[in-house]
């Protein structure tokens, strides 16, 4: 299986801000991640990466008051 797929199989979830700083300062400076990260990033593609939608925070439209 292809790095390529394997990403594909790949859902970063909650992590993804972690992946996009890492990949960012992979951009910077190859050298300043792990050696996994490297290898990881050397041909990645953030065209080819997963998307995930946001779920928008829930908000309350009548917030309960406590009273006295």
């Amino acid at each position: 299986m292809s790095d390529a797929t394997q990403r594909d199989d790949v859902e970063f979830g909650a992590n993804e801000w972690l992946i996009e700083e890492l990949y960012d300062k992979y951009l910077q400076d190859p050298a300043s991640v792990d050696p996994h990260w490297q290898e990881f990033f050397r041909d990645y593609d953030v065209d080819d990466a997963p998307v995930t939608e946001a779920t928008p925070p829930s908000t309350a439209q009548n917030p309960t008051v406590a009273t006295k």
